[in-house]
Formats: structure tokens, C-alpha cells, sequence
């Protein structure tokens, strides 16, 4: 799997800084974690559980806990209680083969907790799809959508931007935000581009339509969650 983005990177050491700083004095509490569906946004509580108890609502518990280690426990059991999210099984297999030359692989990686990523089986050629969404916080894209194009037709509001060769994508919907990157590679997309190598770029006059049916996606994932 891929680096996960910034925001994602910075949420995690943190979790694990608060579970550390928790196991070494001693005591246990609750772990706020936004519910899907919560109509303010406001953190539920929730409290760790036993990812063996056969109760443990997100997948990704007991992944971490086999891994072992100092925290895996206390990182599994407060995985538990927080919401599973594979926003890739949200995606119809075909739209997202639309958008790339390359055969998809069969199936993409995703970590249970929001983030997924879409491979092809050909590597070389690039990375394909990288997916980050967030329930419970409109405020959770990394992209400033101040900033990029308006996409209309996507959840409440959504834009985008294209860096030469790389479409991106931002988008809320209610308390949900989907975020859609490509990640290197310049020979991947399904769209007509001038230039070849490092001059690659999305032609212009099938840049608009392109970045539609890109964001078309985030309304199949907003769909999938019941935004």
C-alpha cells in the first residue's frame, strides 16, 4: 500500500501517542470517534474492546492486534469501536476501469478505516486510484476547495484541480467528504494527453468532462454510505 496522505499519517501517530501515553499511566477511557450518520458531527464516545470477544465491529482490530507489538492490543481493541469504512467496495469495478488504459487489479487495498487504494496490475505504468473519506467531519478534505475548480453535480460541493497529469478530486455531502488522487505514473489514465514523460498533461479539451466522471465516483461513495 501506498503513503497514506498527510492528514491520515498525522491522525494515526496521534492515536497512538494518546493510547501510549493511556497504557503508561495506568488507566483506561473512552476514545472519541465519529459515527456515520451523526447529524451534528460530534464525536461518539466509545470504549476499547477485545477484538478476539467476536464482537469487534471493524476488521482492522484484529489485523493489528496479530501484528504484535507493545500497543497492538490497546490499538486493536480501540479499532474496535470505531466506524468500518472500505470506500473502494462502494465503487462499481467498471466506472473506476473507465478512467485507465490498465487493467485494475482484481481487488484494491483498503485499511477498514476510510482510506483505500486502487492498484493496476501493470505498476509500472502507475499507481491508480488513491481514496480517503471521512464521516462526521465536513472539515476533513486536505484539498482547500476555495481554492480549486467548482465540480458541479458532486454531493453539496466539490472541485478539483489537475497538476500536469494528476486529476484530484474533493467533495462533501452532509458530514461526509470523499477525497480522489491518482498517484504517479503518466501513461495510466484512460483520458487523451499531449505530451509524453515529465511534459504529460491531461489535453485540454477533455479535461472538464474527465474530471466529471472522476467525481462521479464520490457520488457512488456518498450513495454507499447513505449521505
Amino acid at each position: 500500500m501506498r503513503p497514506r496522505s498527510l492528514p491520515a499519517v498525522i491522525a494515526l501517530a496521534a492515536l497512538v501517542l494518546t493510547l501510549a501515553a493511556c497504557s503508561g499511566s495506568g488507566t483506561t477511557g473512552a476514545v472519541g470517534s465519529s459515527a456515520p450518520g451523526a447529524a451534528d458531527g460530534a464525536p461518539t464516545q466509545v470504549t476499547a474492546a477485545d477484538p478476539g470477544s467476536g464482537g469487534c465491529a471493524n476488521p482492522a482490530a484484529a489485523s493489528i492486534t496479530a501484528l504484535g507489538g507493545a500497543y497492538a492490543s490497546v490499538v486493536g481493541g480501540v479499532l474496535c469501536g470505531m466506524q468500518d469504512i472500505a470506500p473502494c467496495s462502494m465503487l462499481k469495478t467498471a466506472d473506476v476501469q473507465a478512467l485507465f488504459s490498465v487493467p485494475l487489479e482484481a481487488k484494491p487495498d483498503s485499511d477498514q478505516m476510510g482510506t483505500c487504494d486502487w492498484g493496476l496490475t501493470d505498476p509500472s505504468k502507475g499507481e491508480g486510484l488513491d481514496v480517503q473519506v471521512t464521516v462526521g467531519d465536513p472539515n476533513g478534505l486536505a484539498m482547500d476547495l476555495s481554492k480549486a475548480t467548482p465540480l458541479t453535480g458532486v454531493g453539496d460541493r466539490a472541485g478539483w484541480d489537475a497538476s500536469a497529469y494528476y486529476p484530484h478530486v474533493g467533495a462533501i455531502k452532509g458530514q461526509a467528504t470523499c477525497e480522489l488522487s491518482i498517484g504517479g505514473g503518466d501513461g495510466q489514465l484512460s483520458v487523451p494527453t499531449t505530451g509524453q514523460g515529465v511534459f504529460a498533461k491531461i489535453d485540454p479539451a477533455a479535461l472538464p468532462g474527465f474530471m466529471q466522471q472522476f467525481g462521479d465516483l464520490c457520488n457512488e461513495i456518498f450513495a454507499g454510505l447513505g449521505a
